[in-house]
């Protein structure tokens, strides 16, 4: 995979002994991303059939959605029809370790809502026992995006920044301070906020990971 042209904005984190930097990847690039989402979703389904947890099976269906939804942002007649099903989105995120500048997790967001539509993080990095002896492993990538929109929505001081999680990630975003809605309409997801007061309290009182902001 080439290398990512990107906007010069961006964010280091740390985690794990891993520093990381968080890019907007340009539109003509995006397609780049696509073949990304493609690789990580056959990955993670081989890994479950090797073996590893259902959690496999969730990523590779995310990544899936993902590769879908870029597909339909280069049609934007299909993009239209996403965007009346509340699935509008006008930004790609990439976030890559620094040490090897390889792509970690990269995410869906839409800009004008300050509203995350998906978090994909590469196979090799989900915590399940087939993973344990893996020395590529990286943790912390996916902390790294959330960061990364946390400051943007500071520095932006207007809407919340908003998601829907799948249950089984319900607890990671819970741990970075975001509080739980409602579940939405097909129950699969739960709705999920962190308000700008609350970011600022937390990078105030120097809470991990927003002490890094």
């Amino acid at each position: 995979m080439s290398d990512l042209v990107m906007k010069s904005s961006m964010v280091r984190s740390f985690g794990n002994m891993h520093e990381f930097i968080v890019n907007e990847v340009e539109q003509k690039d995006w397609e780049e991303i696509s073949i990304l989402a493609e690789e990580w979703s056959l990955l993670a389904n081989r890994k479950h059939q090797h073996g590893g947890g259902s959690i496999f099976t969730e990523s590779s269906a995310i990544s899936f959605f993902a590769l879908g939804r870029i597909e339909c942002a280069l049609d934007k007649e299909k993009d239209v029809r996403l965007e009346e099903r509340g699935e509008s989105w006008d930004t790609i995120l990439v976030c890559k370790d620094r040490a090897t500048m390889k792509a970690q997790s990269f995410a869906l967001y839409d800009k004008k809502k300050n509203s995350l539509l998906y978090l994909v993080t590469h196979p090799d990095n989900i915590r399940d026992r087939i993973n344990e002896r893996l020395v590529a492993k990286v943790q912390g990538a996916g902390t790294a995006v959330i960061l990364h929109l946390a400051g943007e929505t500071v520095r932006a001081d207007g809407l919340p920044l908003t998601l829907s999680s799948v249950l089984s990630a319900k607890q990671f975003y819970k741990k970075l301070s975001f509080d739980e809605g409602g579940a939405t309409v097909d129950g699969k997801c739960v709705r999920m906020t962190l308000t700008v007061e609350k970011i600022r309290r937390l990078i105030t009182k120097g809470i991990h990971p927003f002490h890094q902001l």
